[in-house]
């Protein structure tokens, strides 16, 4: 059985996603360097994808912390954002912005495996 986002996912994903496009409209346009550049809205989009990557991440490795639908919507907004994201910056700001979520998955993986041998040691 084939599972599909449910349109209130979808239109939630939008909207979130849309915090990118305003800006952009309201800011003429602006190629930004670094997310702490962006307008606060566009911040919080950026941010909901880095936050999605790292789901999605996770449970590509087997971490099932999510039910079926939270995935889908996550994946729609990485794979939407990611891409509108890059658009929105300059190569090495998009560049930076990557690397941050890899440090940010890296560090969560990090820590967790430390919390772990401080439970079972």
């Amino acid at each position: 059985m084939k599972h599909l986002l449910t349109e209130v996912a979808r239109k939630d994903a939008d909207y979130v996603l849309s915090g990118l496009v305003d800006g952009m409209k309201e800011n003429n346009y602006q190629i930004y360097d670094d997310i702490e550049e962006m307008p606060k809205y566009m911040r919080i989009a950026a941010e909901t994808i880095s936050v999605s990557y790292m789901i999605l991440y996770n449970h590509n490795l087997g971490v099932k912390n999510y039910m079926k639908n939270d995935i889908l919507k996550r994946q729609y907004i990485y794979e939407k954002g990611i891409v509108m994201l890059s658009y929105f910056m300059t190569p090495k700001g998009f560049d930076i912005f990557l690397d941050q979520c890899d440090r940010e998955v890296n560090g969560t993986l990090i820590e967790s495996n430390k919390r772990l041998e401080t439970k079972d040691g």
